[in-house]
């Protein structure tokens, strides 16, 4: 959509609700609390209306046999050429895969609409069989304004809490982010 009509619909949204969705400086805007809600709101509609068209076309489909995969974005990389290969493999079998947060993933496991889900560890694991792989390395990426020199070994979690971070936050329950702030307590940093 060109500026000119998407800045014209933005405010006829913010008309509409009586509210600022957007904080304007200049050329430069960014959400208010109010329109970064909206917009996480509007996102698990989407998924919604995703979802709904899924089974759907699902419940259309029922002789054909169908699989329905989830996975977090942590592990797209890992398993999609997997996915892929079990398709080319038995193209018979419809896939369906469905990529986003390991906590909606868990209630989309809850709600039977999802087979399988590839996820880290759930925060609640009863109700669920799960097979543990190898863990996936979590690595730390360090803007060279701030570290110009790699180290010679490896950070502990002591030193890297005491590094300007930007962590991932899951939107509901515990995941990475809370065990690396328990980590970084544990080590007597509190990032």
């Amino acid at each position: 959509m060109a500026q000119p009509p998407l800045s014209k619909r933005i405010q006829e949204l913010e008309d509409e609700l009586r509210t600022p969705l957007f904080l304007r400086h200049g050329n430069r805007i960014e959400p208010t609390e109010a329109g970064f809600f909206l917009y996480r709101k509007a996102c698990e509609i989407l998924r919604q209306v995703e979802d709904a068209a899924r089974e759907t076309t699902e419940i259309a489909q029922k002789d054909r046999p169908y699989f329905r995969f989830g996975m977090s974005h942590l592990f797209q990389s890992y398993f999609k050429p997997l996915l892929l290969a079990l398709y080319q493999r038995y193209p018979e079998i419809e896939i369906n895969i469905s990529v986003t947060d390991s906590s909606h993933l868990e209630g989309l496991l809850n709600e039977g609409a999802i087979d399988l889900a590839f996820i880290q560890r759930p925060y609640r694991s009863e109700g669920f069989d799960f097979v543990s792989f190898d863990p996936v390395k979590l690595v730390a990426v360090i803007n060279k304004q701030c570290l110009p020199e790699p180290p010679a070994n490896p950070f502990d979690y002591h030193a890297l809490g005491q590094m300007p971070l930007v962590l991932l936050h899951r939107a509901k329950d515990s995941g990475t982010y809370e065990m690396l702030i328990d980590l970084f307590r544990k080590s007597g940093v509190d990032p």
